[in-house]
């Protein structure tokens, strides 16, 4: 499930917490937005430093966090996902409509069902895109977050912020290569 972003940051310099990313996400839906407000919510962290990412999920049943030193990292990976097959799924379900709308003597009726339903499916193919972020463990564990924009934060996240976040990670793991993970590097000069 894709989740909403409650904050973003990616620069090539760390802000106050030392942080070169920082991603929050919720759960979407008024009722996660409400939990928001009550500092409730279940929330996804996602978090690059210049020696570790973290990778964190807070539920309602629990809190976990996982730290991950930048030498067990073995990539960065990013991309974005429509709804194609629900897309085609409101699409039939209208064109049904419309057929048995014509059976019944309406062609008109079964005519702008079929309108109507290939515009509905056209906005919702348009406004659900979804952008995946994540990393690998040398071991093969993925962490990924999938995230689609906040109507009610109003924070639109896109692929191309995206590859910055993958591109940071990519940097900060062979500057610790190749400084053999020692103090902070300044990430603006080869980013």
């Amino acid at each position: 499930m894709a989740l909403v972003v409650k904050s973003y940051y990616a620069s090539n310099t760390p802000n106050a917490n030392g942080n070169y990313v920082e991603i929050r996400a919720r759960q979407p839906g008024f009722f996660a937005w409400i939990l928001s407000l009550l500092k409730i919510d279940p929330t996804i962290v996602m978090l690059v430093t210049y020696n570790e990412l973290v990778y964190q999920a807070t539920t309602l049943a629990g809190y976990q966090k996982t730290l991950i030193t930048t030498g067990s990292i073995s990539s960065s990976f990013y991309g974005y996902h429509r709804p194609i097959k629900q897309t085609i799924w409101i699409f039939a379900f209208f064109v049904m409509l419309g057929f048995f709308a014509e059976r019944s003597g309406s062609i008109l009726a079964a005519f702008l069902l079929v309108v109507v339903g290939a515009g509905i499916a056209a906005l919702y193919y348009a406004f659900n895109k979804h952008v995946q972020i994540g990393f690998s463990e040398v071991n093969g564990r993925d962490y990924a977050m999938v995230l689609k924009r906040s109507v009610i934060e109003n924070v639109e996240i896109n692929e191309d912020q995206m590859k910055f976040v993958a591109d940071i990670i990519s940097t900060v793991l062979r500057e610790n290569r190749n400084m053999g993970n020692i103090g902070v590097a300044p990430l603006a000069r080869s980013a």
